[in-house]
């Protein structure tokens, strides 16, 4: 029981930081511009030619990877400023609060940041774990103990949690996995900025997450949920048929020298990127009731909303991080993740005019049509 109540306090502490981080970015006037910014437009360079390059080449130009990181982008971007604000209600509630919950999230954070005592105590308070660590000699040894540091919350070796069953969704069963948080804030939603920008940012971000139960690995899922294989022989196959052309896509691009994007590695992703967009941009258009917003800076809705895609997944990387992440990443690189699946989409190129031979423009015969 007393873990039980150590983790809902600390999920308690965890909610109340992001509530009073998303009060403060609004009053501290911290956020960014609303909607899209010009100054990252590279208007030298056609739309129809390199998407990425037009959306995105003046933030390009102007941008340097700070030294501490191997790249940077706008999900560096939203975690550096989420650090900001919490740095902010954090430093604000270890001056104390009548508060309990930010209270104790003060006190948590004030000893944290007491490095005189750090520094005195050293490793003293751990001793006795550390004892512990030291005197295993046996499995079960190892075991117990990794089950000691769960129970106070140190995620060792794994993090763990509940999720349905694959082959019996109707249970709920232990899942071990890694785990992560993102804040719901510009440029991927923005309340105050046009519905266009939000569609292409948020709601694309949906719709791809939609779409993975729909790929090469959440179609192997029937509607129960369950693992197992409901597809017809012949379905499969025209399925198979389709992704190829998206393996056989992004096989094609290439990121350094000689080396191109796996696309059998980042199928999924690239699957979900063309779906979520389809998904986007038809709920874009059906949010419209007949009646189209006119352009804003002289762009459309629809233009608007591929610039907020693009703008979206904008990343610069060094060379070391791009070879990496085409030999670990399931996600292709920044470039690909834009111009890739706005090449499929003759949506895309009736909004900013392209025509067949422009390099956004692929072929009938190789663009895929797989929803």
């Amino acid at each position: 029981m007393a873990a039980v109540i150590s983790i809902l306090r600390r999920a308690a502490l965890a909610a109340a930081l992001l509530a009073f981080a998303h009060s403060d970015l609004r009053a501290q006037g911290t956020a960014p511009t609303h909607g899209l910014d010009r100054a990252n437009i590279d208007s030298t360079c056609a739309a129809c030619a390199d998407f990425y390059e037009y959306a995105n080449g003046g933030w390009l130009k102007r941008t340097e990877i700070p030294a501490a990181y191997s790249s940077y982008g706008t999900f560096r971007e939203v975690a550096d400023r989420g650090d900001v604000v919490l740095r902010s209600v954090l430093e604000d509630a270890a001056r104390g609060s009548s508060d309990h919950a930010t209270n104790e999230a003060g006190i948590y954070y004030a000893t944290c940041m007491d490095t005189v005592a750090i520094e005195r105590q050293g490793v003293t308070p751990l001793e006795p774990r550390l004892a512990r660590i030291n005197a295993i000699s046996s499995l079960p040894a190892l075991r117990a103990e990794v089950a000691q540091l769960q129970l106070v919350g140190v995620p060792v070796m794994f993090n763990s949690g509940s999720e349905p069953d694959f082959k019996n969704s109707a249970r709920v069963i232990l899942a071990l996995d890694q785990d992560g948080l993102g804040l719901l804030q510009p440029p991927f939603f923005d309340p105050n900025a046009d519905d266009a920008v939000n569609y292409g940012g948020m709601g694309a971000a949906i719709g791809h997450e939609m779409t993975h139960g729909f790929d090469d690995q959440g179609r192997q899922f029937d509607a129960q949920g369950n693992l197992r294989d409901w597809w017809t022989p012949t379905d499969s196959k025209a399925f198979d048929e389709r992704a190829r052309l998206v393996q056989d896509q992004f096989d094609s691009y290439v990121v350094l020298d000689s080396l191109h994007v796996n696309g059998k590695l980042t199928l999924g992703e690239d699957i979900a990127d063309l779906g979520g967009l389809k998904i986007a941009y038809d709920a874009l258009e059906r949010s419209f009731s007949g009646k189209r917003p006119a352009p804003i800076d002289g762009f459309t809705p629809e233009q608007r909303f591929f610039l907020s895609w693009a703008q979206v997944w904008r990343t610069k990387a060094r060379p070391e991080a791009e070879r990496q992440q085409v030999l670990t990443d399931p996600h292709a690189p920044a470039r690909w993740r834009i111009n890739g699946p706005l090449a499929n989409m003759p949506e895309f190129a009736q909004a900013f005019g392209c025509k067949a031979g422009d390099a956004m423009v692929r072929p009938d015969s190789l663009r895929p049509q797989i929803w």
